[in-house]
C-alpha cells in the first residue's frame, strides 16, 4: 500500500456491506466530511469484494461480518489474505466485547459497532487505520535496517 496523505488525496475506501440504509448512512456519513475526500467502493458480497482487492488498490476496507456469503471473522481473515497491507475497519451490528477484541487480535485496525455514534467516529476510524498501518509498515522498515546494519558492522548474532 503507498503511503496516504490522508489531508489532501482521495482516500480509496471498499465498503462491504450488503443492508442498504447502512450503505446509504455510511455514503452520507463519508460525503459529509469536508476535510477528507473519500471515493467509495461498494460491493455486498464478500467473494465479489476479494475479487475487486485483487484488482484495485484501496487505502481502507470497510467490512461488515454479516454477508450473504460469509459470516463472521472468517471475512476478515479473506480479506486480510487477499489485501494484507490494507487496513480493515470492521463495521457490523454485531455489539459483542469477546468478537472486537478476536477482531483486533487478528488483525482488524478497528471495530466499530453500526449506528448513529458509529456513524459519527466513522470517519476518524478511517483516518486512524491508515496511519496506524502506515507507521507500522515504517516500523518494520526501521528494524530491518537497523538489522541490516548490525550486521554490516559487524555487531549482528553469530552463528555457531
Amino acid at each position: 500500500m503507498g503511503q496516504v496523505n490522508v489531508n489532501h488525496e482521495r482516500i480509496r475506501t471498499l465498503l462491504v456491506e450488503d443492508e442498504p440504509s447502512a450503505v446509504r448512512l455510511i455514503q452520507e456519513t463519508l460525503a459529509e466530511a469536508k476535510a477528507v475526500g473519500f471515493e467509495l467502493t461498494q460491493m455486498d458480497r464478500l467473494n465479489d469484494a476479494l475479487k475487486l482487492l485483487a484488482r484495485e488498490e484501496f487505502d481502507v476496507v470497510l467490512l461488515d461480518l454479516s454477508l450473504p456469503d460469509s459470516q463472521g471473522l472468517g471475512a476478515l481473515v479473506q480479506a486480510q489474505a487477499q489485501a494484507p497491507g490494507v487496513p480493515i475497519v470492521i463495521l457490523t451490528s454485531l455489539n459483542d466485547e469477546t468478537v472486537a477484541l478476536k477482531a483486533v487480535q487478528e488483525g482488524a485496525q478497528d471495530y466499530l459497532v453500526k449506528g448513529p455514534l458509529a456513524n459519527a467516529i466513522l470517519v476518524r476510524a478511517i483516518r486512524y487505520a491508515i496511519e496506524r498501518k502506515r507507521l507500522e509498515e515504517q516500523l518494520l522498515q526501521s528494524q530491518k535496517m537497523e538489522s541490516l546494519g548490525r550486521r554490516a558492522g559487524g555487531r549482528g548474532p553469530r552463528h555457531q
